[in-house]
């Protein structure tokens, strides 16, 4: 409620600042464990505990591209982010990089 009184400056300003205390460290630390754990499991030849005894790595595998995509799209939100401050700084009509309400 509070969110939805704020200038378009401020609400990309906030949301730039959530991403970055929240989410950048989140991905910072996810991202590469992932592809840690994938590397483990291939060299290894880990396989799951059952009586087929799939391999491990191609889920593993999926966990570090979607972690990945997932970095992907965050950097995009913040320079949307940018994009929305740097246009209310300098008095353009579409701040929020779609349709301005």
């Amino acid at each position: 409620m509070l969110y939805a009184r704020l200038k378009p400056l401020a609400q990309n300003i906030l949301h730039l600042i959530t991403y970055l205390v929240f989410f950048v460290p989140f991905v910072f630390v996810l991202v590469p464990e992932s592809f840690g754990f994938f590397i483990r499991s291939y060299v290894s030849g880990e396989r799951g505990y059952s009586v087929w005894a799939p391999p491990a790595w191609p889920v593993k595998l999926a966990l570090f591209v979607g972690m990945t995509l997932l970095a992907l799209q965050g950097i995009s939100e913040m320079l949307r982010c940018v994009n929305g401050i740097i246009a209310s700084a300098t008095g353009a009509e579409d701040t929020k990089g779609g349709d301005a309400a």
